[in-house]
């Protein structure tokens, strides 16, 4: 394998990144974040001895848009208990592991859920908790690279979860 860096010469690049955070009940909070980016080379832009031109193309690894929400919610159930629960939204719009924007390359859009609830002492001091991630058990591709003519990819894990103890010693 072979890897040529070069100038993008006139490469463009832009976006715009919001992230909220709001507090709807008592207990209750709102999480969200949402990005857009637009990277695209221009101009002659020629990559190896073939006479490839990825004018137009996107860059790689650039979603177009791309959020993630949440919600967390705590509750006392004493006065030194408490419950709580929580759950995470991540989505990211299609994309390309390489530059040419090969189909072969191509990711198409991708989601993850993941969910926890628990208690935990009123004083911060322990947490019990039960979480589970990618709770969808979604195929979501991270890598993927071409190895002497093999392409091989690289997934996130599938579903997993279990049981969290923490406790803080002083």
């Amino acid at each position: 394998p072979d890897f040529v860096v070069a100038n993008a010469g006139k490469t463009t690049s832009y976006g715009l990144e919001a992230n909220m955070e709001a507090l709807l009940t008592d207990g209750l909070t709102l999480i969200a974040n949402y990005a857009y980016t637009k990277c695209e080379f221009k101009g002659e832009l020629i990559i190896d001895s073939n006479g490839t031109d990825i004018d137009g193309n996107t860059c790689r690894r650039t979603p177009k848009h791309a959020f993630n929400i949440g919600l967390n919610w705590e509750h006392p159930i004493s006065d030194n208990l408490s419950m709580f629960a929580g759950a995470n939204y991540r989505w990211s719009d299609k994309y390309y592991f390489d530059n040419l924007n090969r189909d072969i390359y191509k990711i198409d859009s991708q989601s993850n859920l993941d969910l926890r609830a628990g208690i935990q002492a009123a004083d911060g001091r322990w947490q019990l908790m039960a979480w589970a991630k990618n709770a969808t058990d979604e195929l979501n591709a991270f890598n993927a690279f071409e190895l002497f003519g093999t392409l091989y990819y690289k997934y996130g894990p599938p579903r997993t979860y279990g049981v969290t103890y923490r406790h803080r010693f002083n």
